[in-house]
C-alpha cells in the first residue's frame, strides 16, 4: 500500500499565496508499520508572523489475516508450526491446537507443551506413552479464535496445514523367549516359551503380541515355524519373529555288529553280512580291505588275484572264489539317509586256512594273527560324518 500526502494551502492577506513556503514536518508516515502518525504544516509570512499551525493524524492499521503456512514434524514428539505473522499470547496455549492424520497414531488430541521456536514459528511437543504411526500424515489445525498481535483472527481456511506422509515412529521389538532354533524327538514334550515385546517409549507390549504359524505336533515328524507379531497402541508393526521347531523321527541311533570271523581255504566260496539296526532307511554300504600297510582300500566287484569280489555295495560281500591274497583285515562302512546321515564302521577279519590246520592271514601272516588276538578279534566303532 502507498500514501501521498496531498498538502495544504496558505494565503497573507497582503503577500498572497504562501503556499510554497509551508514546512511540512511531524511523523514520517510507515505503511508497514501500524501506528498513529501526525504530521504537521507551518508558514510565516515575510515579516515572521507564524501562520497556527495545521496538523494531519494518519492511522495505519493491519487488517491482514494471520494464517498457518508450515507444518513441519521434528520427531516422534515434536511438531513446528509457522505462522505467516505475529501471533498473540494465546499462541503459546496447548489448548490452541489440534493435531490429526492418519499419523496421529496415539498421540493426545493437544499437546502437552508449546513454545515459541523462532520468528513465528512455534514448537509442539507431545511426550511418552504417545505415539506417532510411522510414516503418515501429520495436520494441525489452529483455533479459529487465534489473533494475531494486531487483534485479527484466523483467516477462514488458513487454520491448517499438513505435513504429508511425515510422522516419525520407531516399531515396536520383539524378543523371544529361549532359542530360535529347536530339534525335537518324535513324542518329545514341547511348550512354546513365548516372546516379549516393547513399543519406542519402552513400554511392556508382551501381552499383544499375536501367536501364529504351526502348531507343533511332536507325535509327526516335521519342520514347524511359529510366528510372533505385535502392534503398538500408535499401530506401528514390528518385524515378525519366528521360532522353528524341528521333529525328527531318529529312533534308535544306527549301529553295525562285528563282522564274524571267516576260515577260508583256497578256493572256498563264502558270504559275509553286515547286521545293521536303528537310523533311518535305507542304508548304504562300502567295504574296504587292509592292504597290509593300514591302509584300507575300497573294495569294487570283480577279479582279485585269483579270487572274485562281490556285493560291494550291499550288506553281503562274496568271495567267489576265496584266494588266500584276500585274506586279512576288512571293515564295513554304513550311511543312513537321514537329513544329517549317521556313519558306522564294522571290522572283521579273514582267515586262510592251511592244509595243518593252523589258520593264516595271507599276506599278513602270524603278525596280524597276533593283532587280532591282541585286539580281542573285531570290533564295531560309530561315529557322524
Amino acid at each position: 500500500m502507498c500514501i501521498r500526502d496531498r498538502g495544504v494551502t496558505a494565503f497573507d492577506v497582503c503577500e498572497g499565496d504562501l503556499t510554497d513556503a509551508v514546512v511540512v514536518g511531524g511523523d514520517t508516515v510507515d505503511v508497514n508499520t501500524p501506528d498513529d502518525y501526525i504530521v504537521t504544516y507551518n508558514v510565516s509570512d515575510s515579516a515572521s508572523n507564524a501562520a497556527v499551525e495545521v496538523t494531519r493524524t494518519v492511522t495505519v492499521t493491519d487488517s491482514i489475516e494471520p494464517q498457518v503456512i508450515g507444518v513441519v514434524v521434528e520427531d516422534g514428539h515434536n511438531v513446528l508450526v509457522s505462522f505467516n505473522k505475529e501471533m498473540s499470547a494465546d499462541a503459546l496455549l496447548a489448548a490452541t491446537y489440534t493435531v490429526s492424520g492418519t499419523g496421529a497414531g496415539s498421540l493426545s488430541a493437544n499437546p502437552i507443551n508449546v513454545a515459541l521456536d523462532s520468528g513465528n514459528t512455534y514448537r509442539l511437543t507431545w511426550a511418552c506413552p504417545d505415539l506417532m504411526l510411522n510414516g503418515g500424515d501429520i495436520t494441525i489445525t489452529v483455533a479459529s479464535t487465534l489473533e494475531d498481535t494486531s487483534g485479527n483472527s484466523m483467516m477462514a481456511g488458513g487454520e491448517s496445514d499438513t505435513d504429508a506422509g511425515g510422522a516419525v515412529a520407531a516399531a515396536p521389538v520383539i524378543t523371544l523367549i529361549g532359542d530360535a532354533n529347536i530339534v525335537l524327538q518324535l513324542n518329545d514334550p514341547f511348550t512354546d516359551d513365548g516372546a516379549t515385546a516393547e513399543d519406542a517409549c519402552v513400554s511392556d507390549i508382551s501381552g499383544d503380541i499375536v501367536v501364529g504359524g504351526d502348531t507343533v505336533d511332536t507325535s509327526t515328524a516335521g519342520t514347524y515355524v511359529i510366528t510372533y507379531n505385535v502392534t503398538d497402541a500408535a499401530g506401528n508393526a514390528a518385524a515378525e519373529v519366528t521360532r522353528t521347531v524341528v521333529v525328527t523321527d531318529a529312533g534308535a541311533p544306527l549301529a553295525v555288529e562285528p563282522l564274524p570271523t571267516l576260515t577260508l581255504a583256497e578256493g572256498a566260496t563264502a558270504t559275509w553280512s553286515a547286521t545293521v539296526s536303528g537310523g533311518t532307511q535305507p542304508y548304504n554300504f562300502a567295504w574296504y580291505r587292509d592292504d597290509g600297510t593300514k591302509a584300507w582300500q575300497p573294495i569294487v566287484d570283480g577279479p582279485f588275484d585269483a579270487g572274485v569280489y562281490a556285493g560291494s555295495d550291499t550288506n553281503t560281500l562274496s568271495f567267489e572264489p576265496f584266494t588266500a591274497a584276500m585274506a586279512g583285515q576288512y571293515k564295513v562302512e554304513v550311511s543312513d539317509s537321514a537329513a544329517e546321515p549317521d556313519l558306522v564302521e564294522g571290522f572283521g577279519e579273514v582267515v586262510l586256512d592251511v592244509d595243518d590246520g593252523i589258520p593264516a592271514a595271507g599276506g599278513i601272516g602270524l603278525v596280524a594273527l597276533a593283532l587280532a588276538a591282541a585286539l580281542g578279534g573285531v570290533a564295531a566303532l560309530r561315529r557322524r560324518k
